[in-house]
């Protein structure tokens, strides 16, 4: 069994990016930062006591570090589950995560209990060890300790709402019954993104890099969020963060990250009902939030690691095995790839 006064060394075998690249990118950056800091970080994959794979990137990679490197640890961290966003065809990749992280994961993380319910419904094992933890920002303030110069003024509440994708489930149908019905007498409301859709109410303004974002965020006092079945929306950890009580869509991990900090709604009309309700209380949801700095969650990540690392382990499983999953991934990935392609060139036909 493991030596216990052996110092452990973690790989995050996923191609960082320094700069604005999705919620998952932007999260595993702040965790490697984590792990220097600690003195626990190896930069060589060969020379690293365990490896951290994210959701379906890099699978074939994590089955080829399970033949060549049998003793390596191997971690996933799974969330999103994708054919809710990306399509029905997109399940076949949802379980085949499954099905490999069941063969030749040692334990796993995930993002929230509702990513953990999802995974058993795809067939995740149990019996394996696994750890619930959320996701952190690069923000050190934490919700009421927020000291920025804001100034909530009921008179005129300021809402504020983001998205990268202009995916329809991002919440575009509420925003647009917002855009129709809201107050603008008592709010004004700010989208950040890309939008299918044009708002004559909303203010609505394109992209921003991510420390631009934040401090559009920061000048706010409600976030807004319909998004459909999130992981760990690293939108709303940003808000709360930031003293923003939240108003979102009850749907995905929202009830679990918002807790008292914000209201759910799960139609139109209440939706506007909650905004109003955290408008008249909002003192009261502000003293209510909690969120978990990147420093806690890096000491929980290290905990759940290292109870994985000095118990039991995944049973080896023989190469052909191995090599059956490897190119039962690639496959999938092909055929994914190529139906995308299809579907690009029959829309684009559409306009000759």
């Amino acid at each position: 069994m493991n030596d216990k006064s052996k110092k452990i060394s973690v790989f995050i075998a996923y191609n960082l990016r320094n700069q604005s690249w999705g919620g998952g990118n932007q999260f595993l950056n702040l965790l490697k930062k984590e792990f220097i800091k600690r003195d626990i970080y190896q930069e060589d994959v060969r020379e690293a006591d365990i490896l951290l794979f994210n959701s379906y990137q890099n699978l074939q990679q994590a089955i080829k570090q399970k033949i060549i490197h049998t003793n390596k640890f191997i971690v996933f961290r799974l969330g999103p589950i994708f054919y809710y966003h990306r399509g029905s065809s997109w399940k076949t990749i949802d379980k085949l995560v499954i099905e490999t992280v069941n063969k030749i994961a040692d334990s796993v993380i995930f993002q929230s209990n509702w990513s953990f319910v999802e995974a058993v419904k795809l067939g995740f094992n149990k019996s394996k060890n696994f750890s619930i933890i959320g996701n952190a920002t690069t923000i050190v303030k934490n919700g009421r300790n927020n000291d920025d110069k804001h100034q909530f003024n009921k008179e005129k509440v300021k809402l504020f709402s983001d998205s990268w994708s202009s995916n329809w489930k991002k919440g575009f149908g509420f925003y647009k019954f917002l855009d129709n019905n809201l107050d603008f007498g008592k709010y004004e409301m700010t989208f950040i993104g890309n939008s299918p859709i044009p708002f004559k109410n909303i203010k609505q303004f394109p992209p921003l890099s991510n420390p631009k974002l934040l401090k559009e965020l920061s000048k706010n006092d409600i976030f807004i969020t319909a998004t459909e079945k999130d992981a760990c929306s690293n939108s709303i950890i940003e808000a709360l963060s930031y003293g923003l009580p939240v108003v979102a869509l009850n749907s995905g991990s929202n009830e679990e990250i918002i807790g008292r900090g914000g209201e759910l709604f799960s139609n139109k009309k209440e939706m506007i009902k909650k905004i109003d309700k955290v408008r008249e209380n909002y003192s009261k949801y502000k003293e209510n939030i909690s969120v978990k700095t990147i420093d806690e969650i890096g000491n929980d990540y290290i905990k759940s690691i290292k109870r994985g690392f000095y118990q039991k382990r995944a049973k080896s499983l023989c190469a052909f095995n191995l090599i059956f999953l490897f190119l039962k991934i690639e496959i999938a990935l092909f055929l994914i790839y190529l139906l995308a392609k299809i579907n690009k060139l029959k829309h684009a036909n559409r306009f000759f």
